[in-house]
């Protein structure tokens, strides 16, 4: 069994994901988490009453980081730059791509503190996805990219670029190989 000690949420939230990660909802349980972080069970219970709440605290906490970084992205760059940067972060934070699947698993909780962590987690969500299609309407606008696509095509493309693992090639280069793809084209003659 393990000690009672204070836990901070970044060591919650760190040994949250790396057992989300590795199990998936259905398996994370409160048992392995305190064992992972040597506390007892009681301890875990002291923040957060079950796993939804915990894991929907985690994912807002998530979203918000990710939100901060795609804030201090200048807004006096050309729309295309600020969108290869907002790609950059989503292959950075790949662990996003849990946050539709678990908030469609976590749906049934009815309780007023779920709910509240749901309204919260898609307002954040919205916020980043807003900021996305701004900036693509705003490449657009200058035109600097077609448009004859529709904004959610090309939104989605990237939003979805999360769901792409680096085997072997590393974040910084498949970001630039997948934003010159977007940018660009797939045509041989395009630059």
């Amino acid at each position: 069994m393990g000690r009672k000690k204070a836990l901070s949420n970044d060591e919650l939230f760190q040994a949250t994901e790396e057992l989300l990660v590795e199990n998936g909802i259905h398996a994370f349980h409160f048992k392995d988490l305190a064992e992972m972080l040597n506390v007892s069970r009681s301890t875990i219970y002291e923040y957060y009453t079950n796993k939804h709440e915990l894991i929907l605290s985690y994912m807002k906490d998530l979203m918000v980081k990710i939100n901060d970084r795609i804030d201090e992205i200048e807004d006096n760059q050309p729309p295309e730059k600020k969108l290869h940067q907002l790609l950059h972060i989503f292959l950075e934070f790949t662990q996003i791509h849990h946050i539709n699947e678990i908030i469609a698993q976590v749906r049934c909780q009815e309780e007023s503190s779920i709910i509240n962590y749901r309204k919260e987690l898609f307002q954040q969500h919205q916020y980043a996805y807003k900021k996305m299609t701004a900036w693509i309407e705003e490449a657009k606008d200058q035109e600097r990219w077609r448009t004859d696509i529709h904004t959610v095509v090309i939104a989605d493309l990237i939003f979805h670029s999360i769901l792409f693992r680096q085997k072997g090639i590393g974040e910084q280069l498949l970001a630039d190989q997948l934003f010159s793809l977007i940018h660009n084209g797939m045509g041989k003659d395009t630059k």
